[in-house]
C-alpha cells in the first residue's frame, strides 16, 4: 500500500484529486492546511507527498525545500499541482526538488499515471544500494549524495536526476526523452543542453566518467 500525503487549501479540489487517484493500492491523508506539516508527515508516514503550489499558510516550493533538507524524509517524492503554466516557475519547482508538475486543470488519468511513475522511480532509486554494490560508484538516495571511490562530488540538482536515472538503468540505454522528461523536467530542452549536463558529470566523475556511453542517435548508458 502506498500512503499519500494531499495537501490542498481549496476543498473541492482536494475531492476532485482524492476522486481521481481512487485504487486499492492507495491511501490517503488529505489536508487543506499545512500548518502541521511536520507532525502530520511524522503521523502518516508518507509515501508521496502530492500539494498544491499556491496555498495561503505555506506554498509547494516551501514545503519542498523543507522536506529535502530534512535528513530523515529528504527522500520522499513529491508531485506538485499548479495553476501556473509559466516554464520559468516550472523550472524553479522542478530544480528545487519536486518529482514533477501537473498543471491544472489536468485529467485524472494523467494525473493518476504521474503519480504511479513517479512510486515507481521512487522504487527503483531505493534499490540503488544493491544495484551498485560492486561499482565504486555509490548514490545515496535519501541524503541526495554521491561519492565515487568513496570520494564525495558536488553535483547539481539536474547532474544528480541524471546520473540516478542512468543508475537505475545499469547496462541499458536511456532516451534522451526520458531524460529531457524524468531529469530536466521540462519538453523545452535541446540536445545541447542534454550534452552539456552529461559533459560537466563525465568530468566530476573522472575516470568513472568514462563509464557514460553515448548511444549514438538515442541517448546515453550507464556501463558499470
Amino acid at each position: 500500500m502506498i500512503r499519500i500525503l494531499v495537501i490542498d487549501d481549496e476543498p473541492e479540489m482536494l475531492d476532485i484529486i482524492l476522486e481521481s487517484l481512487q485504487d486499492p493500492s492507495f491511501i490517503f491523508k488529505p489536508l487543506t492546511s499545512s500548518k502541521d506539516l511536520w507532525a502530520d508527515i511524522e503521523a502518516f508516514q508518507p509515501g508521496l507527498i502530492l500539494t498544491d503550489k499556491l496555498m495561503a499558510d505555506r506554498s509547494g516550493n516551501d514545503i519542498i525545500q523543507q522536506v529535502r533538507q530534512s535528513p530523515r524524509y529528504c527522500a520522499i517524492p513529491i508531485i506538485i499541482l499548479s495553476g501556473q503554466t509559466d516554464l520559468a516557475e516550472k523550472v524553479l519547482t522542478l530544480q528545487l526538488g519536486a518529482d514533477d508538475y501537473l498543471t491544472k486543470p489536468f485529467s485524472p488519468e494523467e494525473l493518476k499515471a504521474r503519480v504511479i511513475a513517479v512510486i515507481r522511480r521512487s522504487r527503483r532509486s531505493s534499490m540503488l544500494d544493491s544495484q551498485t554494490a560492486k561499482s565504486p560508484l555509490v548514490i545515496n538516495a535519501a541524503a541526495h549524495t554521491v561519492t565515487i571511490f568513496e570520494r564525495e562530488i558536488a553535483l547539481t540538482l539536474t547532474e544528480y536526476k541524471i546520473l540516478e536515472l542512468l543508475n537505475s538503468h545499469v547496462k541499458h540505454t536511456v532516451t534522451r526523452g526520458d531524460i529531457v522528461i524524468q531529469a530536466l523536467g521540462s519538453t523545452h530542452v535541446s540536445g545541447r543542453t542534454i550534452d552539456v549536463h552529461i559533459a560537466s558529470l563525465r568530468y566530476k566523475l573522472g575516470e568513472f566518467g568514462r563509464n557514460i556511453v553515448t548511444v549514438r542517435g538515442i541517448g546515453y548508458k550507464l556501463t558499470g
